[in-house]
């Protein structure tokens, strides 16, 4: 089963991870929350140009304002401290990516790079 399928609040999309189980503690995908994730165009206003075409929320982190998006085939992170986007480098998929975030991430294989505005 893809454990991602996309629903619609307030006009804008948003990937609802199904089961809930799989939700790391300290995560969430309330639309409300994730709303903060910028679309493609206040992406292109922070200098991102036009990397991102379609970025869907997928969960978010209030604590630290970080939020997991998926745009295209690839998996991003949003925001913290620094308010960059960091490509999601491995693992690949969505059942990887929730499998660190409740483990120490980079000791569980979790490897990203910032993406660069210009």
């Amino acid at each position: 089963m893809n454990p991602l399928q996309i629903q619609h609040y307030k006009g804008r999309a948003f990937y609802k991870v199904v089961p809930e189980s799989l939700i790391p503690s300290d995560w969430c995908n309330d639309p409300d929350l994730l709303d903060a994730v910028p679309d493609a165009q206040e992406l292109n206003d922070y200098g991102y140009e036009t990397r991102f075409i379609n970025p869907i929320p997928i969960l978010g982190q209030a604590d630290d304002a970080l939020y997991l998006f998926k745009d295209g085939d690839k998996f991003y992170f949003w925001g913290g401290i620094s308010s960059c986007v960091h490509c999601v480098d491995s693992p690949k998929d969505i059942i990887g990516i929730l499998d660190c975030l409740t483990r120490n991430w980079e000791e569980e294989g979790f490897r990203y790079h910032e993406i660069e505005a210009t």
